[in-house]
């Protein structure tokens, strides 16, 4: 082979070397992209991508491609492959050339000077050995080949999909989502969710909310549908729903609020696989509540004088009596709906009456009926948004039939003896739940002398003139009024030797239609008259008792000023008392107390002697004068030196006292107990 035959060859072998390695790096390059362009779809699929993560995705992809197309295609189409190189790589491939066939080249393009007959040999023996090899086998086809295939195979496959195993709403979705990103469609749920039940837009607090759904499709074992649900702007928390045996999937929310709110939201969504259904928002309002609850009572008409009161119902039942009128006033945290509410009985038997309502305003209702009978009820009612109360609340109303009158006469307590011109002081208690009508005093004297007297003193509830008639005790229960009356019996016109036998009648003010109570009498006393000179000769004669007891109170005190003195030389030197000594001490304290309170007894009992000569107008002064100086005594006695030792003992006994501070108290305690002597 002469060598410029050789020089074609080598030619030959570079130009079939650059277009199989364009053929290579196009194959490359095509089933790559057929590829990226693949797993960019299925990623956006099986992701569902957002926009910006989509493009993020598919630019990754086409940068990827470029330097495929640049490592592949654009280099080796630009890289200059010289015949030197092309020799030496065929001199590889076929070690028979040595170094002769780059040698030939280097001696044809003149680069190497030298011999010229050294150069023609090694050209002919070059020409030679190329003469014998097929230097076109260098060159390998099967990566060109296989690249070229694959892209064919790839291209044939996408197209395959595309037409055959795709609709054209898929291709659509998938043409908008690769070219319009900003504005894709969205991909195909593989699973879809229905709310199968209602879902209410407002709740109130407490309530149990039902969530309920059905996969339409997607429903496999493994599904677990998930409730995600956010109150108020509180964090968002999550609940699977349960599959019931229907097939449908259900949970349920409470409905709440927080602390000091009056109203709230509950935003919820329900999640399964790529699908997600949101739910309305919910309101949650508070639950329609009694806020509180009163009585208003009207005593009935025939209480007259008789004020109104108000009863809190929750806190404690009304007590009325029959034929009150009651208000009983309801107010509600929400407004109400425009129906009234409604009283419930609680119990067997048990009757509402007839009931007025009222609204003062749009929270408050107030039901206007007269009381008959005892009841206990509920009260439900609804609001503004068609929601009603609990109504566990019960409320007591007990209606009492007007009870008798209670008469009580305090004054006198016994049968007395009188002067034909004493007076008797009256004095009675008469107790009722609504009031007194009329008191009236009743006197006879009993035979052989005849004779009957009957005094008005209450009439209409009103007092006579020089009667004292005042409450001292109201409630919404019981009236009670203390009448005092001094009663002249020389009015009467008696004599000494005369009985007279007397009580009070008195009536109260119930009056319902034809009904009403019979009068109540007190307790009948008598009086006997007897002449001034023997009711002087009572009291008189009641003396010397009495200064036998202030004569032992004396002596008592004498002895027990002794004690004092005798126990106060026995301790003078210790410097703490042993429980003997403090037993003693506190024996004298609790016997000197005694004591003071029977001087001061005495003293009393002397002021009922004056108390009587005063009632019966006895005329004895020098009698009166005698009690009044030595009562005087008695109470001055028991209050100052008798007193004054008991709290000297007390003093005394005191722990951890003093040694000098105890003696003088000692000391204090005989020389008051002297002065109580003396």
């Amino acid at each position: 082979m002469p060598p410029t035959a050789l020089i074609r060859s080598v030619e030959s072998v570079r130009r079939r070397a650059r277009w199989l390695s364009l053929v290579y790096g196009v194959g490359v390059v095509v089933a790559a992209a057929v590829g990226l362009l693949a797993a960019v779809v299925a990623i956006d699929w099986l992701l569902n991508l957002r926009s910006v993560p989509r493009v993020i995705a598919m630019l990754a992809a086409v940068g990827g491609l470029g330097y495929l197309a640049y490592r592949y295609v654009v280099t080796p189409a630009l890289t200059a492959l010289s015949l030197s190189d092309v020799a030496g790589r065929l001199e590889r491939a076929f070690p028979q050339f040595e170094d002769r066939l780059r040698s030939t080249i280097d001696f044809v393009e003149g680069r190497n000077p030298g011999a010229a007959a050294l150069q023609q040999r090694v050209m002919d023996q070059a020409a030679e050995i190329g003469g014998r090899v097929d230097l076109s086998s260098a060159v390998v086809a099967r990566p060109a080949v296989l690249s070229a295939g694959g892209a064919a195979l790839a291209v044939v496959l996408l197209l395959s999909v595309a037409v055959g195993g795709l609709s054209g709403g898929t291709l659509s979705i998938i043409a908008s989502r690769l070219f319009t990103p900003w504005n894709a469609a969205a991909w195909p749920k593989r699973v879809q969710i229905s709310v199968t039940n209602r879902v209410p837009d407002r709740v109130p607090v407490g309530q149990k909310i039902e969530i309920a759904v059905r996969l339409d499709r997607g429903d496999r074992p493994a599904m677990r549908p998930v409730l995600y649900y956010q109150v108020d702007n509180g964090p968002t928390q999550q609940l699977f729903l349960t599959r019931g045996d229907d097939g449908e999937y259900r949970a349920t929310l409470d409905a709440r609020l927080e602390a000091a709110s009056s109203s709230g939201t509950i935003a919820a969504r329900v999640v399964a696989g790529d699908d997600e259904s949101i739910l309305p928002t919910i309101t949650v309002v508070p639950r329609l509540a009694i806020k509180a609850i009163t009585a208003d009572v009207t005593p009935p008409p025939y209480a007259t004088g008789r004020p109104a009161t108000q009863v809190d119902l929750a806190s404690l039942p009304a007590i009325t009596a029959e034929g009150s009128g009651l208000a009983v006033t309801i107010r509600f945290n929400k407004p109400l709906a425009a129906a009234d509410p409604v009283l419930e009985p609680v119990g067997d038997g048990v009757a509402i009456p007839p009931i007025a309502w009222s609204r003062p305003d749009a929270y408050t209702a107030v039901a206007k009926f007269v009381a008959a009978k005892s009841m206990r009820f509920r009260v439900r009612g609804a609001d503004t948004d068609r929601f009603a109360n609990t109504a566990l609340e019960e409320y007591e109303i007990n209606v009492r039939p007007d009870a008798n009158l209670s008469l009580q006469l305090e004054s006198p307590r016994r049968n007395e003896e009188r002067t034909p011109k004493a007076f008797v002081p009256i004095a009675a208690v008469a107790e009722d739940d609504c009031g007194i009508d009329w008191v009236t005093l009743v006197a006879q004297r009993l035979p052989p002398k005849a004779g009957k007297w009957d005094t008005p003193l209450v009439a209409a509830g009103g007092a006579k003139e020089g009667i004292r008639w005042q409450s001292i005790e109201a409630t919404s229960e019981r009236v009670r009024n203390r009448l005092e009356y001094q009663w002249e019996l020389g009015a009467l016109g008696v004599e000494a030797g005369d009985v007279i036998e007397f009580h009070l009648l008195a009536k109260d003010n119930f009056r319902l239609g034809e009904r009403q109570h019979d009068p109540v009498a007190s307790s009948k006393l008598r009086i006997t008259v007897i002449s001034p000179e023997d009711m002087l000769a009572r009291v008189t004669g009641e003396l010397p008792a009495r200064k036998a007891v202030a004569s032992n109170l004396r002596t008592g005190e004498a002895r027990a000023k002794a004690e004092t003195t005798e126990l106060a030389e026995a301790v003078k030197d210790k410097p703490r008392l042993d429980a003997a000594d403090r037993a003693a001490i506190e024996r004298l304290a609790q016997q000197q107390s005694s004591t003071a309170a029977a001087t001061k007894a005495l003293a009393g009992s002397l002021q009922q002697s004056i108390d009587k000569m005063d009632e019966n107008r006895l005329e004895a002064k020098d009698v009166k004068s005698l009690l009044e100086e030595v009562k005087a005594a008695l109470e001055r006695t028991s209050e100052e030196p008798m007193k004054d030792a008991a709290k000297d003992l007390a003093d005394a006994d005191a722990p951890d006292k003093p040694a000098e501070a105890r003696n003088a108290s000692l000391a204090s305690a005989a020389k008051n107990q002297q002065a109580a002597v003396d």
